[in-house]
């Protein structure tokens, strides 16, 4: 009777936190980042930095989802921060859900405003690794394409950690 009981348990325990991870992913999302990455200078390569936070809210219909998301922080050489920008983001974001792995993959693009420097778009994609107690893990390469004045490229994977925000 004993085990009968903590296997029913377990498998309540087991099904209901699984549904409480379903809830989640619909919840808006604060993000932490930083990351290292590349960027092409004069036909060689430097090392770079993007770091900032995020606030992106998608809305899953079953497995896929898509909604919005806004961006700031700073992008630039590791030599040199007054080289680099600060930025300002509005993005598209979609998504697909993996709730038997509690990952969501998603994919972005928009507008980059970077101050100081001019216009460029963005685009990148990753996964977030789901985590109890309305947390996760992001992993994710983003490419910033800056098309006024000289064209470059700041590319950079980056680590955040997300915070779901409760309706």
């Amino acid at each position: 009777m004993f085990y009968r009981t903590l296997l029913l348990a377990l498998l309540f325990t087991t099904f209901s936190s699984a549904l409480g991870l379903a809830q989640e992913i619909d919840q808006p999302k604060f993000v932490v980042f930083a990351g290292a990455g590349t960027s092409p200078y004069s036909g060689n390569y430097r090392g770079a930095i993007q770091f900032g936070a995020s606030y992106d809210q998608t809305v899953f219909r079953g497995r896929a989802g898509s909604g919005f998301l806004f961006e700031g922080g700073y992008v630039g050489p590791w030599q040199s921060f007054k080289a680099g920008s600060a930025i300002f983001s509005a993005n598209y974001i979609g998504g697909l859900t993996d709730r038997r792995r509690n990952r969501v993959a998603f994919f972005t693009g928009g507008y980059t405003r970077l101050f100081g420097t001019g216009n460029a778009i963005n685009f990148g994609g990753g996964v977030d690794f789901l985590l109890p107690r309305s947390k996760a893990i992001r992993v994710e390469l983003r490419d910033y394409v800056q098309f006024s004045g000289r064209t470059s490229h700041n590319v950079g994977l980056r680590v955040g950690f997300v915070r779901f925000i409760p309706d």
